[in-house]
């Protein structure tokens, strides 16, 4: 599952609009309903309702909103900690996987 496609899908919920949103994702206005119909195609469920006045969620919507949400949320934090931990390498301070909270170094 891309979740480029996901965090698209939070952003357009966020701003309610498919052309709002490609705007702030920089996709063009074609390219994001393509990229949301994909994602349902994926996830064989549809999520938003296309209305005059914006998008609106489907019940199915509604109810992977907040799963949707976390996973992109958490992605998020791996790529910060991924880029944290290779920029403490190129500077010489790399980290042990025992240095980082709640793990253990490989036996």
């Amino acid at each position: 599952m891309d979740t480029r496609k996901l965090s698209a899908f939070i952003e357009t919920v966020r701003v309610g609009s498919i052309n709002a949103a490609a705007e702030q994702l920089g996709y063009t206005q074609s390219g994001l309903p393509y990229i949301l119909r994909s994602l349902e195609e994926e996830l064989n469920v549809q999520l938003l309702e296309r209305t005059p006045s914006g998008i609106a969620l489907t019940e199915s919507g509604k109810a992977l909103f907040k799963d949707i949400n976390a996973i992109v949320e958490k992605t998020d934090e791996l790529n910060n900690k991924i880029i944290g931990l290779f920029s403490r390498q190129q500077h010489g301070k790399e980290t042990r996987p025992s240095d980082l909270p709640h793990t253990q170094a490989p036996q």
